[in-house]
């Protein structure tokens, strides 16, 4: 399970941005695409937290929708997986716009 370490590194990253206070509540942003299990890090963030400035932390994980610009007829697409052609070419030539990131948007502290 590389939840438990992914919300490791969170709490390790905020300990350099928050000082001599507690976290109260992270705002996570996830993508459909980006290899996150939304419920295991639900599950593995309290146990990662205990005995940090994070201990007793909500945590809000706001999903992303996967998009991608097709390469072929410049078309914005929706990607469920990696494997996903394009709905209006059938190439599978694309750039995802959004849908694989992992990103801390938002902190409140007490």
């Amino acid at each position: 399970m590389h939840e438990l370490a992914i919300c490791s590194n969170i709490i390790k990253i905020l300990k350099t941005q928050v000082v001599n206070k507690k976290i109260k509540k992270i705002w996570l942003r996830i993508g459909e695409i980006s290899g996150v299990n939304c419920d295991a890090i639900q599950f593995s963030f309290p146990i990662a937290a205990r005995n940090t400035i994070a201990e007793n932390a909500e945590i809000e994980l706001i999903h992303v929708h996967a998009r991608g610009k097709c390469n072929t007829c410049h078309a914005e697409i929706k990607i469920t997986t990696l494997f996903d052609a394009c709905q209006y070419c059938n190439n599978y030539d694309y750039e995802i716009i959004q849908g694989n990131e992992l990103q801390i948007i938002k902190v409140e502290v007490e």
